[in-house]
């Protein structure tokens, strides 16, 4: 394998794009004329291009996410889009950690927690990182909007919001059938049917299964490995138009994810006790049992009624219900430095959300009203059991093993449940004034949000009661008025240029890992930002720049407690926590065939000293988590004209990263990492019968460079006794064939 190597300076690769975009300018073609596609978003709850809507906005099409074989969240976790991390959780893969611009949380498996990042499927909230993994069966594009989005997206939008839109049913026959194969045992087929429209009602039918083995071995027989997955995902939806202006949409998902964790491994041990293993390795230190997956199982419904009630009035309505089970099962063996901590945990969600909109539109005018109700329900039943005897003080015998696994002779059986409830109304206008030639446009915006959380915890231990563990509640009430204002002016048909103003509110909560139970009040965020919009070059270059200074009052911290990482605090922030940057998305088309794709942020937290309540109240360095003061992203893909037996198209995609902590308190043990992906493709092989039927035939790699580079590691102790880092996976490699009628 190959060591980490250093962050890709943008500057160097923009200098490589503008000395080859300057030899294929000269290049004679015998294609069409190259031009870019317009972009349709929906990031402002209505349909516009992506050069004029006035907001920062990364988007993937359906070519784009298949070229870089992404059909999930979890795919894009290397940086493909750069202001976007996504990493699996430490306990459970299926359990995403999200940020935007530095804004997330790194404990999205706590239920009594809220994520900065809203999460979308098809307008339909997702409130809880558990089952975020899932591979959503057929999407047309992802959409991820940066910065706070308060006004219209509402609570817990502060750092932005991802939006996943799967394709609609057409109401004609088509089949697209997918089969893909690679090592480490991975299979994945994918089905997508859709079906003639039967008396007006159009249907899609779409099922995914998937499964690969874990590349971390685990040496005990019969055992899972660390990193094994299998999933299966189904997703119903029907398109239903019974009159010219009335339309029914519903769509049903399901899905299951069974998942052993991440390896830990040691990086630091100042008591030998296991000894430092070797970077990436991919064998566990020693038999590890039991080694179970984790598994998680949800359902969605979403309903969505749309009424064209005159020519430029219409009204919709969303309803969501969504339900989740988890049934946690890992093992740290003894990385932790501790019996080897298996966190055994059965968590239960259901959520139900409202929306009602009503929009319209005139020569100058375009608005939207509307009210929003939103509930959840959740439970969190945990017993840490204890499946090795780190020191020997159980069994007489030095790390011997536990089997089967006993509880943790220090703790005992945890219960959680939590309740929310919340409320709001929203509105946004945009109005074009008869000056400056219509090209100025001002956009007004704001939503207020009534929120109601409570909660309890118990033990099932009475004999804790002394330790000051303890029935405890919490009640919380906070309401919010968050606005937003966007000055856009369109200089020509080619450059367009806006000043936002945005708000956004994270509701407040209590950590169920904290020793006290004590609630954590909400955070505020208020960003100011510029952007540049531009295509330029008879529409073959698309230049985009976003450059932005956030400010959070309040900003919450959750981190672990260094003597015992089952333990963990929450805090608002002191003082005020500041995050400036800039983005840059390009894409251009020097020639027909050829589209190069290049992302970059910079981001420049700002977090000062705060006090540590687990220390005394000592003010303390927290670092920004998820916040690399570099990113970038560079694809390059070219498309060869037809030969008579099919198209051939070539993609290589590169993303690279900067340091960051991954949590507040885990500063300087990540890597930077450059990660090398690339496809072969043979579409359009067209066989008998007409030209409905063709094959399509891949060749794809991930981490071609075999990059060895972390993206967990957390010190234990104080001072520190031990390192656990999990590193990301290996080379991979495989190939795909695909069916379309």
């Amino acid at each position: 394998m190959v060591r980490s190597t250093a962050y890709i300076p943008p500057i160097f690769v923009v200098a490589a794009l503008a000395a080859t975009t300057s030899q294929l300018a000269n290049a004679q073609d015998s294609r069409r004329a190259a031009v870019l596609e317009e972009i349709i978003v929906t990031a402002q709850k209505r349909e516009e291009s992506l050069q004029e809507a006035p907001i920062s906005i990364a988007t993937m099409n359906q070519s784009q996410l298949e070229a870089r074989g992404i059909t999930s969240l979890a795919d894009l976790g290397t940086g493909s889009i750069p202001s976007l991390r996504i990493q699996p959780f430490v306990n459970t893969p299926s359990t995403l950690t999200i940020s935007v611009r530095g804004a997330g949380f790194s404990d999205p498996g706590q239920i009594t927690f809220e994520p900065s990042v809203a999460i979308y499927l098809d307008d339909a909230y997702v409130s809880r990182g558990q089952g975020l993994a899932m591979e959503v069966a057929d999407l047309e594009r992802i959409e991820v909007l940066r910065g706070p989005q308060g006004a219209l997206f509402g609570r817990n939008a502060t750092g932005g919001a991802v939006r996943l839109v799967t394709k609609k049913p057409t109401g004609e026959f088509g089949l697209r059938q997918t089969f893909n194969v690679g090592n480490f045992d991975a299979l994945k087929s994918a089905t997508h049917i859709d079906l003639p429209a039967i008396g007006g009602i159009r249907t899609k039918i779409d099922y995914l299964h998937s499964q690969k083995d874990g590349w971390v071995d685990n040496t005990a027989p019969g055992e899972n490995d660390y990193g094994d997955t299998e999933q299966d995902a189904f997703r119903a939806a029907l398109d239903w138009s019974p009159t010219d202006n009335f339309n029914v949409y519903y769509a049903y998902d399901w899905s299951d994810i069974e998942a052993t964790q991440i390896y830990f491994q040691v990086m630091f041990d100042a008591l030998g006790v296991i000894g430092v293993e070797p970077p990436a390795t991919d064998t566990t230190r020693f038999p590890v049992r039991p080694l179970d997956p984790s598994k998680t199982r949800q359902t969605g419904h979403n309903l969505t009624l749309t009424w064209d009630m005159a020519e430029s009035l219409t009204l919709k309505s969303i309803t969501s219900y969504r339900d989740m089970e988890e049934d946690t099962r890992n093992n740290y063996a003894g990385a932790l430095l501790f019996n080897g901590l298996i966190a055994a945990a059965a968590v239960e969600q259901d959520q139900f959300s409202q929306e009602l909109q009503l929009s319209g539109e005139s020569d100058r005018l375009k608005w939207m009203t509307g009210i929003y109700y939103f509930e959840e329900n959740a439970n969190d039943d945990l017993l840490n059991l204890a499946s090795l005897d780190s020191f020997g003080a159980l069994s007489g015998v030095f790390l011997g093993p536990i089997y089967p696994p006993i509880p943790q002779p220090s703790d005992a059986r945890r219960l959680v449940s939590t309740q929310t409830e919340s409320w709001a109304a929203f509105g946004q206008a945009s109005w074009t004034p008869a000056v400056l030639e219509d090209r100025l446009e001002i956009t007004l915006g704001a939503r207020y949000t009534e929120d109601k959380k409570s909660g309890d915890r118990d033990y099932a231990l009475p004999a804790l009661v002394e330790a000051g563990l303890r029935y405890q509640n919490y009640n919380l009430k906070t309401d919010s008025l968050d606005p937003t204002l966007t000055l856009s002016f369109q200089w020509n048909d080619e450059v367009n240029t806006y000043l936002r103003w945005a708000t956004g509110y994270k509701a407040g909560g209590v950590s169920q890992r904290s020793f006290t139970f004590i609630p954590f009040d909400e955070e505020n965020v208020e960003t100011w930002e510029f952007g540049l919009k531009s295509e330029l070059f008879a529409s073959r270059l698309r230049f985009n720049l976003a450059v932005f200074s956030t400010e959070y009052d309040d900003f919450q911290i959750g981190f672990s407690d260094p003597l015992n990482p089952t333990f963990a605090e929450t805090i608002n922030a002191a003082k005020t926590t500041k995050i400036s940057g800039a983005e840059m998305d390009m894409t251009l088309v020097p020639v027909a065939g050829l589209t190069i794709d290049l992302s970059y942020t910079y981001l420049d937290p700002e977090q000062p000293d705060q006090p540590n309540p687990l220390n005394n109240n000592i003010p303390e360095r927290f670092e920004l988590a998820q916040s690399p003061r570099h990113a970038g992203a560079l694809a390059v893909a070219y498309e060869f004209e037809p030969f008579s037996f099919g198209t051939l198209g070539l993609q290589l995609d590169l993303t690279s990263t900067s340091k960051y902590a991954y949590a507040p308190k885990n500063f300087d043990f990540q890597d930077s990492y450059t990660i090398l992906n690339g496809r072969v493709t043979l579409s359009e092989i067209m066989l008998g019968g007409g030209d409905h039927h063709s094959l399509q035939l891949a060749l794809w790699g991930k981490n071609l460079a075999d990059e060895e580079y972390r993206v967990y590691a957390f010190p234990v102790g104080n001072p520190v006794l031990t390192i656990p880092a999990a590193y990301g996976e290996p080379r991979s490699y495989g190939i795909e064939l695909q069916y379309q009628y």
